[in-house]
């Protein structure tokens, strides 16, 4: 058999094998309120509002008008529909992944285990966020400036910014991160005669992306939502960073530049920089979640390190594919025992994309119910109950006097018939319990009892229990 024959056989058994995986591990449906963020958005486009004017934002619009778009062209607002997609992104930043690893290692066992380590870390929080889809994207955004820094070609650095450009569609702190580090490389390492126009095509790649925006939002808009709310807002002022986690990520960044000196491979050493960036870009919210969904790098890297352990120790063929078999297990036992139970979920469901429709909240009142409110930090609940939402913004704890002045107004004006309201979602946030909009609803409505986590409030008469 031919080599050509042997790698024939090997993507034949290898690409479907990784799909049927990514639909069997990505496809579960839980009630997060970090999904909410992006399921709410689109909703409240869905009911003909306008996004930063109707309702606050703090984020770029991509990830809102992905899912928005795929319900407008398929004429429903299925949970299904968009999670299928997400998957799909998903398996296209894998081939990202594989394609990348092939540049660094000449095994394909590592290409498949950088894949599959991937996809653990991919499963272990909600696939539909904004953070996950500017990860997808950043892992072409990695592969398209290897590949310009290769083969010297001003295309592909344009390529490389619009790449950097779409990454700040869906979040604009990691698209100005990982576009000023390829700019950095660009200015420190390459050769003087192709600094400047290496760097101009970036910048104009980014820019044809980017500025396209203000058809859209005057720039006064963006800017307040995008850049100054989140400052001057609990968003950013409130570190939640692990130290354990900021540890991890500082041994990671060790254990790369380790073997980026050991091999001297100016490629590994653009890797270790784009690891780093992604780590600063959510520098303020430095916890497992955003450790794993920034670490494609770091998959990649991982092969190499363990091929060097292997090497070093003598094992042959079996005894690898072995080792690293038995780690992707463990790996996915974790996987399968713990996510079901993330701090952050406030009602859980294993349910397959929602095919089922269940109601985030099995009550009858609740459900036959006009308006809602829920807070502080459940965005998700307004679509999953099917309600629309009113409230000028639907993360409480962003909220300073003034927002909560406004959200208070609105509460008064529609008098929703329930509260749901689950303090430890936005615990991590350091929000405070006792805020106006909080009391607002302890000293007019009837605290009724709790549904799992969330707490119900009731205007007038408590639901009945089912």
């Amino acid at each position: 058999m031919t080599l050509k024959n042997k790698y024939t056989i090997f993507y034949i058994i290898f690409w479907p094998f990784v799909i049927i995986s990514a639909f069997i591990l990505l496809s579960n449906h839980y009630y997060s309120p970090d999904e909410g963020i992006v399921l709410n958005a689109a909703w409240q486009l869905w009911h003909g509002k306008e996004m930063y004017t109707d309702f606050i934002e703090y984020i770029t619009p991509g990830s809102t008008y992905f899912a928005y778009w795929l319900w407008v062209l398929s004429h429903s607002t299925s949970y299904a529909i968009v999670k299928i997609f997400s998957i799909f992104f998903w398996l296209i930043s894998a081939v990202g992944v594989f394609l990348i690893s092939k540049k660094i290692n000449n095994k394909n066992y590592l290409h498949v285990f950088a894949v599959f380590f991937w996809l653990l870390l991919s499963r272990y929080y909600t696939l539909i966020n904004h953070n996950y889809y500017s990860s997808f994207l950043a892992v072409w955004l990695v592969y398209f400036f290897l590949v310009s820094l290769e083969k010297q070609k001003k295309y592909l650095f344009f390529i490389t910014g619009i790449m950097a450009g779409g990454v700040f569609l869906f979040l604009q702190t990691k698209g100005l991160m990982l576009f000023a580090i390829a700019l950095l490389i660009i200015i420190f390492f390459l050769k003087a005669k192709n600094k400047l126009m290496s760097g101009f095509f970036l910048g104009i790649g980014f820019l044809s992306i980017t500025l396209p925006l203000l058809l859209f939002w005057p720039a006064k808009t963006l800017w307040h939502s995008l850049f100054l709310f989140p400052w001057q807002t609990q968003y950013m002022n409130y570190s939640v960073c692990s130290p354990i986690i900021v540890a991890l990520g500082v041994l990671i960044i060790l254990l790369m530049l380790i073997l980026a000196r050991q091999k001297k491979q100016g490629i590994l050493w653009w890797l270790l920089f784009f690891q780093v960036g992604l780590y600063l870009s959510v520098f303020n919210s430095f916890e497992r979640s955003h450790l794993m969904i920034n670490s494609f790098i770091f998959c990649i890297f991982l092969g190499s390190l363990l091929e060097n352990i292997f090497n070093h120790l003598k094992f042959n063929h079996i005894l690898r594919y072995y080792v690293l078999i038995q780690l992707l297990l463990v790996g996915l036992a974790v996987s399968l025992a713990f996510i079901p139970f993330h701090k952050n979920n406030n009602i859980y469901t294993l349910d397959l994309f929602h095919l089922t429709r269940r109601s985030v909240i099995d009550i009858a009142e609740i459900q036959k119910a006009k308006y809602i409110y829920a807070g502080p930090y459940l965005p998700n609940f307004y679509y999953e109950l099917g309600k629309e939402n009113p409230f000028p913004i639907s993360v409480a704890f962003l909220c300073d006097e003034n927002c909560e002045n406004k959200v208070i107004e609105k509460i008064k004006e529609v008098e929703p018939e329930f509260a749901l309201l689950n303090y430890q979602s936005a615990g991590h946030f350091k929000y405070n319990n006792n805020s106006r909009i909080n009391s607002y609803f302890t000293n007019n409505y009837r605290i009724c009892y709790k549904y799992q986590k969330v707490t119900i409030y009731a205007k007038d008469q408590c639901p009945k229990r089912e």
